[in-house]
């Protein structure tokens, strides 16, 4: 399946822009564990296996075309996937913080 770049929630949507979602996740650990370099060979990785199952990195022209883009760019792809998922994480360990204190308060009172 091929990823599209872009905002928004085509692309989101897209079954590409959801499988590289999901290599991410399974990568995640690995990558934050990883020195900088290693991170990028991690993101490079995930290019590659996108292109071996016949999938591109497809960026929409002015013109309403698609054209696939080099693999530096769809390597930022990638590597934005990873800091946009620990964002994420982040922003759910917070929420579930902010849930659980009012428990927390009622328990001590």
């Amino acid at each position: 399946c091929d990823v599209l770049m872009g905002r928004g929630r085509a692309s989101q949507q897209h079954s590409g822009n959801a499988r590289l979602r999901k290599l991410v996740a399974e990568w995640m650990e690995k990558y934050d564990a990883s020195p900088r370099k290693s991170k990028m060979a991690i993101a490079e990785h995930l290019v590659m296996l996108i292109h071996d199952s016949g999938g591109r990195f497809l960026k929409k022209r002015d013109d309403d075309r698609w054209e696939e883009v080099d693999d530096v760019e769809a390597r930022n792809k990638c590597s934005n996937g990873f800091r946009k998922h620990r964002e994420m994480s982040i922003k759910k360990s917070e929420q579930l913080e902010r849930q659980q204190q009012p428990q927390e308060q009622v328990l001590q009172k």
